[in-house]
């Protein structure tokens, strides 16, 4: 368990977007990592018990983001993010 990792999910920004959603989750987590910023949240609920970027989140010692998704058949992909 990492207790300072935050959770993101475009789903509420970017609507259904099917087969694309797993390559909109690597660019958003790319441009995250690449921009030190991790965008808000939309319509996030507060009491959940993660820690949610409700709010533009700056990331100033963020080097790895982790990327998990699961297809319209249940298939699972996990791709690790690394930057210097």
């Amino acid at each position: 368990v990492v207790s300072n990792a935050f959770v993101y999910t475009a789903k509420p920004a970017l609507g259904e977007s099917v087969g694309a959603a797993g390559l909109w989750q690597v660019i958003l987590a790319a441009q995250a990592l690449r921009s030190a910023e991790l965008p808000p949240v939309l319509h996030a609920d507060p009491a959940i018990a993660l820690q949610l970027s409700l709010s533009r989140k700056p990331l100033v010692e963020a080097r790895r983001a982790i990327v998990l998704s699961c297809g319209v058949n249940q298939q699972a992909a996990g791709l690790r993010l690394a930057i210097r």
